[in-house]
């Protein structure tokens, strides 16, 4: 948008490079970051962090996995996996993270 004024009769030439892409729906790329897991000792409680999302990835959820019936999840969120072994033998805890980012056109 712009505006000339002149006093005078005048004549003006005007030249715009480029252009303007309407936006695109792009759907999300998405990945898992790596896994790590912890062994938890029969009757013990454990809180595992899973390993960071990658350079322009943001974390989109917690996944939690309990190698046991009887070791519950307590709680999952921002990377960090809570479970309570309530078993006799010790049991695998699995932790990582579901990263996404818009990909550039």
């Amino acid at each position: 948008d712009f505006t000339v004024a002149s006093s005078q009769l005048s004549h003006y030439t005007i030249d715009i490079l480029g252009y303007f892409a309407p936006p695109q729906a792009t759907a999300l790329e998405c990945l898992n970051s790596a896994e790590a897991n912890v062994t938890v000792a029969g009757s013990a409680t454990v809180d595992l962090t899973a390993p960071a999302c990658a350079a322009g990835y943001a974390e989109t959820a917690t996944q939690c996995v309990s190698a046991s019936f009887q070791m519950p999840l307590v709680s999952m969120s921002n990377g960090v996996c809570s479970v309570r072994n309530n078993g006799a033998t010790p049991a695998i805890l699995y932790a990582s993270r579901r990263c996404c980012r818009v990909p550039g056109r």
